[in-house]
């Protein structure tokens, strides 16, 4: 019988959509937001490991906030439940963060459109 084992680092901070929800969360208290610099940073170490991701002949299939882990270090994408080689049919993803079509040329582009979605929010 063969058996699987899931090792993860430890990301103190959560996941980006944890984050959103607590610098959006008013509860009659001032709105606090990330600091540009860092939203920045968030955003350009997301687009590096999806980079790394897709040079290694991947497709994610399912960028969400909950997906991308914060860590002393950056970002942590995860979840590759639904990752698929390059060129195969993506059957999955998270419906609510599902891109509206998909492009057979560049099987990357819904990726990018999903991480796009998620920057400028």
């Amino acid at each position: 019988m063969q058996s699987h084992v899931v090792i993860l680092e430890y990301c103190k901070f959560g996941d980006m959509f944890t984050q959103q929800i607590s610098f959006v969360s008013t509860k009659g208290k001032k709105v606090k937001y990330m600091r540009p610099l860092k939203y920045l940073k968030t955003c350009i170490d997301l687009l590096e490991a999806l980079e790394c991701v897709h040079m290694k002949g991947y497709v994610h299939s399912d960028i969400k906030p909950q997906n991308i882990l914060i860590s002393h270090e950056g970002v942590r994408l995860a979840d590759f439940g639904f990752s698929v080689k390059q060129g195969q049919a993506i059957l999955g993803g998270t419906l609510r963060y599902l891109p509206p079509s998909t492009m057979k040329d560049n099987p990357h582009m819904p990726e990018l459109m999903c991480t796009a979605c998620f920057i400028h929010f």
